[in-house]
């Protein structure tokens, strides 16, 4: 109760990371099994999903700190869907590469801006219980949520194929779409959040 500012944005950062995990460890596949993507064209989006998170994701936590944060994550949230249904709708590498780079970049720039924030929420007494708390609401449940559902979705919706002599399913549009409304799910307990960085208390007079 007296860290409810906190618990609102782990659940936030949970929300938002079941998103992206319920595509992004299938990407390799659905590139190359679906767009038909070589391993040299995936290299080129790849490189342009990488420099363009780095371009995007250190100013913008840094804007965010200095600026708001709430309405910061809540745009980036936006764009990063946005992105991630677009990256859905196309097949050529100019538009993947374009598309994939709005898709990670500004949800880096979310993990970026929202940890930076779970910093100024953290107890200074239980700092260390805390940042323990925070793996399991950012790593353990989404990791375990995000590719159960995408893998649901494959198998239900997917193109039934055989991989080295495996049954399986080529990944399908369906999983980045699902993936990206359940991010902007996040924009309920963001709505919560005030946004404004906490003042530090003064010492009682003795």
């Amino acid at each position: 109760r007296s860290n409810r500012e906190l618990f609102i944005l782990l659940l936030f950062i949970m929300v938002t990371s079941i998103g992206m995990q319920v595509s992004f460890p299938y990407l390799i596949v659905y590139l190359e099994n679906y767009i038909g993507v070589s391993k040299s064209e995936f290299s080129i989006i790849g490189g342009a999903v990488m420099v363009g998170s780095a371009i995007v994701a250190i100013p913008f936590g840094i804007l965010a700190d200095r600026w708001n944060k709430k309405a910061m994550l809540a745009i980036a949230i936006v764009v990063s869907a946005i992105g991630g249904i677009l990256l859905s709708l196309v097949n050529t590498l100019p538009l993947l590469a374009f598309t994939g780079f709005l898709w990670q970049a500004f949800s880096v720039a979310v993990s970026v801006a929202s940890v930076a924030w779970l910093k100024d929420l953290l107890p200074e007494q239980n700092r260390g219980k805390f940042l323990g708390i925070r793996m399991i609401f950012w790593i353990a449940i989404p990791m375990v949520l995000g590719p159960a559902l995408g893998s649901w979705l494959i198998q239900t919706y997917g193109i039934p194929t055989t991989l080295n002599g495996e049954a399986g399913f080529i990944p399908v549009p369906i999983i980045f779409q699902v993936g990206s409304v359940i991010a902007l799910l996040g924009l309920i307990p963001l709505a919560f959040l005030h946004g404004r960085k906490p003042q530090p208390v003064e010492p009682h007079a003795a």
